[in-house]
Order: structure tokens, then C-alpha cells, then sequence
């Protein structure tokens, strides 16, 4: 399930469209690194995969080994895309496969930008790679990932699903951010 993530902006590649200094820009990029990291965009949420740190991170690192099959350059473009690929308003502004990545997964996980690609595509791209229950499967595997390693949703987008989850840190609920600024060692 998760190496079909990001196939559906993958696909419409000649839709993409990201923010540039003059306007908009077509992908410019290399497919060979847009589709490494999109397929390996997930992989710190597979259990051989997991680390202590965010599973972004802890997939990049993962993905980061393919260094040895490629440049630095080349293997630190997918690991950026990777690692960033859920940080809105940084791979925009980054290399194109990086942008790509992100576009994908917004696409994909939340169907950002889904009106801009045409619906007979989408209906290709779903025949061929169905979506098998992402959204309950994928909820899944982010509170499995929240209760392996509650430390890492602290100031993060998955806090929010590992305090609906009950995810505790040493018997407290995931703080939020608002909790974490009010306790900050200041006399105020």
C-alpha cells in the first residue's frame, strides 16, 4: 500500500505546478529522484524502518542508503524530499523532485490539487492503483507509529493523532505546544 502513495501526482507529472520567484514553472526535475522519494516517502512508518525520530527522518535515513548506488547529490535530493515531504511552505521553494514529493502526498493523503488534474486521469490512475482503504489503513500505521514512539509527535503534525490515540510520554498525554511554552524554565 504505501509504494502506491504520491503514483497519482507521479502520474500527472506534466500537471505539476510549483511556486516559483516568476510565477508558476512545469517540473523541471529528474523523475528518477520524484519517484524514489515518492515511493519510499512513508518508509519510517514500516516497523523495520522505525528510529527515534520523526518517520519522516527515520525514512529518509532508511532511503538514504541507495548513496550507494547513486551520487551524494542525487541520493541527498531524495533524501530531502523524503524527510520534507510533510513540511508545508519549505519543498515548494526547493529542488522540483523535492516539490514533487510533497505535491504527491498532499495529493494523495489529503487530495490537495486534485481538482487541477483531470478526472479522466484520476479515474485511470485509481482503476490501476486502487486506493484499498488508505485513509483507515493509513490512520492505522500513523498510531501505530505515534504508540512506538510518542516522543517524536511533540510539536508535530501526528501530535494531534497520538493524543486522540491515548498515546501517553512516561504516563502523560502527548503535551501540546501551548503546554510545552507555558512550562519553559522563565520567570515571566
Amino acid at each position: 500500500m504505501l509504494t502506491r502513495i504520491s503514483l497519482l501526482a507521479l502520474s500527472a507529472h506534466v500537471h505539476f505546478r510549483k511556486p516559483g520567484r516568476q510565477g508558476y514553472r512545469t517540473f523541471s526535475g529528474r523523475r528518477g529522484e520524484a519517484f524514489c522519494g515518492a515511493v519510499l516517502h512513508d518508509l519510517g512508518l514500516v516497523p523495520p524502518y522505525r528510529g527515534d525520530n520523526r518517520f519522516e527522518v527515520d525514512g529518509a535515513e532508511a532511503a538514504f542508503y541507495i548513496k550507494h548506488q547513486v551520487s551524494p547529490e542525487r541520493a541527498d535530493v531524495v533524501w530531502q524530499a523524503i524527510a520534507l515531504h510533510t513540511s508545508p511552505g519549505i519543498p515548494t521553494r526547493l529542488a522540483d523532485e523535492i516539490a514533487m514529493v510533497h505535491l504527491g502526498a498532499g495529493l494523495d493523503f489529503l487530495g490537495l490539487g486534485l481538482d487541477q488534474v483531470p478526472p479522466q486521469m484520476v479515474e485511470e490512475i485509481l482503476e490501476k492503483y486502487p486506493r484499498m482503504s488508505f485513509k483507515e489503513e493509513f490512520k492505522n500505521l500513523l498510531v501505530e507509529h505515534c504508540r512506538h514512539n510518542p516522543a517524536a509527535q511533540i510539536l508535530n503534525w501526528t501530535d494531534d493523532v497520538a493524543r486522540t490515540a491515548g498515546c501517553t510520554l512516561h504516563g502523560q498525554p502527548i503535551p501540546t505546544v501551548t503546554q510545552i511554552m507555558s512550562a519553559a524554565p522563565f520567570d515571566e
